[in-house]
This record gives C-alpha cells, structure tokens and sequence, in this order.
C-alpha cells in the first residue's frame, strides 16, 4: 500500500527544518521545484516514480519560477477566446443573432491574496478555464432564445465576500495538508505525497462545487440547468 511505504529509517529527504515545500533557492539548472532534482536520484527517485511522479511533472513545478503563473493564467484566457468565438459561431448557426459571454462562477475580483494562492498554486486553477464558465445570454434577445438571464455585467453585492470566506475554509483545511506533507517528507516518508495529491484533487473538486452552487443560487436552479444541457458538454462538464 502507497501509504505504508517509506524511506529506510535515517534516511530524510530533505535536512530538518527545511522542506522541499518551502524551498527558496531553485536547482542547478535555475527551475524551482518542490522536490529538488537531486532527490530524484536513486532509492528516492525509485520510490518517487513508482508512486507516479516525475521531476519536470506541472505538479511539481513551484509558483518562484518566473512568469510561470502569468504564462499560465495567459493561455488559459487565450483559450477562453477561442472557446467562446467557436461558441458563438456554432450558435449563429443555429440560432441567428444569438450570443453568449462568460460569467466567472468563483468572481475575478476573489482572485488575489490568499485565495489566489490556493485556486493558482495549491488547485491549479485559474478564472479563464471552463470549469468557472456560465455562459449567459448577452442581450434580451439571446436571453429569450436560450432560456436563462442576460449577463448582469457586473459584480453582485457581496458575492465577493461570500465566495473569499467559502474559499478561505478550504484554503485553510489543505494548507494543514500541506504542513503535515512537509514534515513526512523531512522523516523520509515518500508516499505522504499520495495523500498531498488526494488533498489537492478534493480541494479542486470542492471549488468547482462551490462555483456551481454559487451559479444556481444567483440565477435559479432552472437557469444552471437549462445551462448545463446546452452547454455542459461543450464545457466539459459532464
């Protein structure tokens, strides 16, 4: 069992005090990672594979390196404009004079501090991808085609403080997940990166839960639905 498996007594990948999570000098070849380059090498970089994972992996990859999260961010927006320009090529296809623009779910003023730390960093997530995407009516007139309420084309009264609350409980339950990695990995103990990356996938799931509630109590159950029929696959949500 992954959770049983663990270096040799005596054997800590990293010096005490110093966890791989919290590095502050990149490896040799000027990359930030979470588990140095280093410790790729033999017993531990055997384990290390075994259990999944690679070196130059994403997931191993940490926010210092530069631009890494802008480049990110870049693309996932870069996509999100050709996703919805192919959207509404489709839709005029069908229904003439129709047109949608997206609604953020988890809102883009949530991003920063924090919050932003953890949807970036800790759940690899960013407000251009799909999965934070309502799309909705951009007038009256594609509103009563579609079925569900124009774009309110701005912010909603304190949505963004209920969301920053919501998303900082979560924040708060994977960073204990995080300390508590740090120190097995300072004991030798590979496989608490298997329980990390379990926290990290449920962290991931639980936004995306929390963007969807968020979307069916401001716009109606029937809206999120009626949505979710129309465009659930083309976002990959189902």
């Amino acid at each position: 069992m992954f959770g049983k498996r663990k270096v040799r007594p005596g054997a800590p990948l990293s010096e005490p005090g110093t966890s791989p999570f919290t590095r502050t000098a990149p490896d040799a070849d000027g990359v930030f990672r979470a588990i140095p380059k280093e410790m790729w090498e033999g017993e531990h970089g055997t384990m290390l594979r075994e259990l999944g994972f690679q070196p130059d992996d994403p997931s191993n990859m940490l926010p210092q390196n530069p631009g890494l999260l802008e480049a990110r961010a870049d693309q996932a927006h870069e996509a999100q404009k050709r996703f919805m320009a192919e959207i509404n090529e489709s839709l005029q296809g069908q229904l003439p004079g129709v047109t949608v623009v997206p609604w953020a779910m988890i809102p883009w003023s949530v991003w920063e501090g924090r919050v932003a730390l953890f949807l970036t960093i800790s759940c690899k997530m960013f407000p251009a991808e799909p999965w934070n995407m309502f799309l909705m009516p951009a007038d009256d007139r594609s509103a009563e085609a579609l079925g569900w309420q124009v774009h309110p084309y701005r912010e909603i009264p304190g949505l963004k403080e209920t969301c920053t609350r919501l998303l900082l409980e979560l924040a708060d339950e994977h960073q204990a997940v995080f300390e508590a990695t740090g120190k097995r990995l300072e004991a030798g103990d590979v496989s608490a990166l298997e329980s990390y990356q379990h926290s990290s996938q449920s962290a991931r799931a639980n936004v995306i839960k929390l963007a969807r509630y968020l979307a069916a109590d401001l716009f109606g159950q029937q809206s999120f639905d009626r949505h979710r029929a129309v465009f659930g696959k083309n976002l990959g949500w189902d």
